[in-house]
C-alpha cells in the first residue's frame, strides 16, 4: 500500500517535549497509508532516545540525524526529502495533533489540492489550550482559492489576519509533494528560516490551489520560540527579512503591498515600541530604514520611536505573537 501522508517532524534539542507530539500522531496514525519522517539537526539532548523508544510502537518511523547542525531551513527541507507520502505535513516538534485530525487530512487530500492549510488552537506551555487562531477572518469558513486567478490572490490576501495565512507556521501546513518538488528553490533562502514558506509561496504564484481548512487540527505550544534565544529585534528582524525576501516574489504591485499589509496585521507599529526600548542605536536603524521599505507609515515610525525612548523610563510590556518555530 502507497503511503498518503507523511507528517515531517524537523526537531533540535526537542527532548522535553517531542514524546508528546509523537503520541499525538502514533495514537491515530496505525495504519500503513501514514508515516512520521524525524530530522534532528544535531541535537545532544535525549530526542533521538525518545524517538527511537517511538519506532518500536509503530514502524514507519524514519529517523535522520544530522552530524552537526546546519540551520533550521537546510533541516525543513531534509524532512521533506526523506519523504515518501503523496502530501506532506509538516509538523513542529513541540506542537500536538488534535485527536481525529490524521483522519480528517487523509480524507481532504483526497482531492488532490497542492496545499492545505488549517487552523491552530493556542495552548501555554503545558499544551494545555486557551484559544483558537484563524489565519482568514473568523467568518470564512472552509474555501478553495485557485491562484491561477489574480483576482481570488488578492482575496486571500485581503481575508489574511496575520503571516500565518503565508505560511509562517510550520504545524499548519499540508503540502502535495510533487508540487513541492518541482519548485526550483532559491540558495539565498537558506538562513532565513523561511526557505519552506518560499516553496509554498512559489506554488501559490505559479497557479496552485490552496484549500483552508477553518478547524483548528493543531495545539500549538506557545512561549517556546526556538528562534527567540536572542534579542526582542533581531527575532523581529527575522520575520521582517523573511517577508520582504518574499514578497520580491509577487511582481504585481497591488498584490505586493497587500502582501505588506498582512505583515502590518501581525506586526503593528505599536509593537515597535518595544523594539525601540530594547535595542541598540544601530539595530533600532536597521529596524527603522527596512520598515520604510515595507511600507509602513513613515510618521507612525516616528512615533513608535518617540514612544520608545519614553519606555525606556517607565517600561511596558508589549507582547511578540509567536507563529514560526522549529
Amino acid at each position: 500500500m502507497s503511503i498518503k501522508l507523511s507528517i515531517c517532524i524537523p526537531t533540535y534539542n526537542r527532548g522535553a517535549f517531542i514524546e508528546e507530539t509523537l503520541e499525538s500522531i502514533v495514537s491515530q496514525a496505525a495504519d500503513a497509508e501514514v508515516e512520521i519522517v524525524v530530522s534532528d539537526n544535531a541535537s545532544v539532548d535525549n530526542t533521538e532516545e525518545i524517538v527511537r523508544k517511538f519506532q518500536q510502537r509503530y514502524s514507519r518511523i524514519i529517523y535522520f540525524k544530522w552530524n552537526e547542525n546546519m540551520g533550521a531551513d537546510r533541516n525543513y527541507l531534509k524532512a521533506v526529502e526523506l519523504a515518501q507520502g503523496n502530501y506532506c505535513w509538516l509538523m513542529g516538534s513541540d506542537d500536538a495533533i488534535v485527536p481525529g485530525s490524521v483522519e480528517r487530512i487523509l480524507k481532504e487530500i483526497e482531492s488532490q489540492h497542492d496545499i492545505y492549510l488549517c487552523n491552530r488552537t493556542q495552548c501555554d506551555r503545558s499544551l494545555q489550550p486557551f484559544c483558537d487562531e484563524h489565519w482568514l477572518k473568523p467568518q470564512i469558513g472552509d474555501r478553495v482559492f485557485e491562484f491561477k486567478e489574480s483576482a481570488q490572490f488578492a482575496e486571500y490576501l485581503d481575508a489574511a489576519q496575520s503571516i500565518g495565512a503565508l505560511f509562517s507556521y510550520l504545524s499548519s501546513i499540508v503540502v502535495k509533494r510533487s508540487s513541492w518538488n518541482l519548485v526550483i528553490f532559491d540558495e539565498s533562502f537558506i538562513g532565513t528560516a523561511y526557505s519552506h514558506a518560499y516553496i509554498l509561496l512559489s506554488i501559490i504564484i505559479t497557479g496552485g490551489v490552496l484549500k483552508y481548512i477553518r478547524d483548528s487540527l493543531v495545539l500549538c505550544r506557545l512561549g517556546n520560540d526556538s528562534f527567540a534565544t536572542e534579542n526582542y529585534a533581531n527575532r523581529f528582524l527575522l520575520d521582517l527579512n523573511g517577508y520582504f525576501a518574499l514578497s520580491k516574489l509577487i511582481r504585481d504591485i497591488r498584490l505586493r503591498t497587500s502582501f505588506f499589509y498582512v505583515f502590518e496585521k501581525t506586526h503593528p507599529w505599536t509593537r515597535f515600541i518595544r523594539i525601540k526600548a530594547l535595542s541598540e542605536d544601530t539595530q533600532w536603524s536597521e529596524v527603522k530604514s527596512k520598515l520604510i521599505l515595507f511600507r509602513y507609515s513613515y510618521w507612525k515610525v516616528l512615533l513608535a520611536e518617540s514612544f520608545g525612548r519614553l519606555v525606556l523610563l517607565m517600561p511596558i510590556a508589549l507582547p511578540f505573537k509567536q507563529h514560526h518555530r522549529q
